[in-house]
């Protein structure tokens, strides 16, 4: 099984805003990295639309670092392949997972899609992927 996730809210509890102008700390969600080792993908694609970039107010170096540092992580947690692809403008994530899905030869019954809100359901829909709500997950402690 593949899985699609985004990072903002995802991954990590909170991402890029207008006033980031420097490294901020990353606070990785470690509920959700814990339910996708559970659930021993095959492989993990990290989408996402950062329209910051191509507004110019977010420098993609440093982008390109922070995520970079959330797939390492990821990829180290759950001893999978994690691949990175983002949209330097907004555009649902949904049609970058449709490119993913042709690109890769992926059946929509071999992928799904972890999200928390509705966009993410959107993206589902758009991609003919099933969706799984990170918020229905429990802390075990």
């Amino acid at each position: 099984m593949i899985l699609f996730v985004d990072i903002e809210g995802v991954l990590v509890q909170q991402c890029f805003r207008k006033a980031d102008t420097t490294f901020r700390h990353i606070i990785l969600n470690e509920r959700n990295f814990a339910w996708i080792k559970s659930q021993n993908f095959e492989r993990i694609f990290v989408v996402t639309n950062q329209k910051g970039i191509g507004e110019g107010w977010l420098d993609e170096k440093l982008f390109d670092f922070q995520i970079g540092y959330v797939a390492r992580a990821l990829k180290l947690y759950t001893n999978t392949k994690v691949d990175v692809r983002y949209y330097p403008y907004e555009r649902p994530n949904g049609f970058l997972i449709k490119d993913i899905l042709k690109e890769f030869n992926i059946e929509k019954n071999n992928a799904v899609i972890l999200g928390n809100r509705k966009n993410h359901k959107k993206d589902a829909a758009l991609s003919g992927l099933k969706y799984i709500d990170a918020k229905e997950f429990k802390d075990e402690n």
